[in-house]
């Protein structure tokens, strides 16, 4: 995990609770909080944060936001929360960010979407004087939030091609790659992690398919299905997520 932070800015304990519930949020990721300081101001004053998560039906996101929140109601602060509907839905996280400023919150806690489609509206809440933190992946550029605690996407994907390639032995590879947008920052960190783990390339003979899902259940099953149909030899599969995993 990696923390992105502006030099000089003011440690007050809301900064402080929300970088607090962001690492929260990471920690069963094997996140670690490199800020230090103490808190300023009165220890009984209350606020709100935000917490703009992607959609809960994926356990990593709904996990997330569960840690983040009890982080941040161990603080004694008030929580708004958000999800976005669908991979890459970034208008409802735009929406979410818009409530939340008219609202007069201290802090955000962000799981972009899309790295680039939430950088106006996290500027504005900045010119508001909230702080915003991302978690999970960072925004494009990075310093376009306060903070960030960001997932190692790319050596997550080579964990899980070395692990694929031992686990089948001595078997010639068939792999299926079933992908999410590769325009994404994330899905195209795991997939060239996973290659590169694995000791392929995407014109490698032992890819004998390959699809793209929506990180969902539903487009899981139906590509792997239709894999499946034409090469009933596969016994390697990458997905993007865990909810696609499940489908295939």
């Amino acid at each position: 995990m990696m923390l992105h932070s502006r030099n000089g800015r003011r440690a007050t304990r809301a900064a402080l609770a929300v970088i607090t519930a962001s690492a929260a949020g990471l920690a069963l990721a094997g996140c670690s909080d490199t800020s230090s300081g103490g808190g300023e101001g009165d220890a009984d004053e209350s606020f709100t944060i935000g917490i703009v998560e992607q959609q809960l039906a994926n356990p990593f996101f709904a996990n997330l936001q569960q840690a983040a929140v009890s982080a941040a109601e161990d603080a004694g602060l008030e929580v708004m929360t958000a999800e976005s509907k669908s991979a890459g839905d970034s208008a409802t996280q735009v929406a979410a960010i818009e409530n939340m400023i008219a609202r007069g919150v201290k802090g955000i806690v962000l799981d972009p979407a899309n790295a680039t489609a939430l950088v106006d509206i996290v500027q504005r809440a900045r010119d508001a004087g909230i702080l915003v933190v991302t978690v999970n992946t960072s925004l494009e550029p990075a310093d376009a939030a306060d903070a960030s605690f960001e997932t190692d996407n790319l050596a997550g994907g080579e964990l899980m091609g070395q692990w694929a390639k031992a686990a089948i032995g001595d078997e010639e590879p068939r792999v299926a790659m079933l992908d999410y947008d590769l325009s994404d920052k994330t899905a195209a960190a795991r997939h060239d992690g996973f290659l590169e783990g694995f000791g392929l390339t995407d014109d490698s003979p032992e890819i004998v398919g390959t699809a793209l899902t929506q990180s969902n259940v539903e487009t899981g099953q139906s590509a792997m299905e239709n894999l499946l149909s034409a090469n009933p030899d596969i016994n390697a599969i990458y997905t993007i997520n865990e909810p696609a995993a499940q489908g295939a």
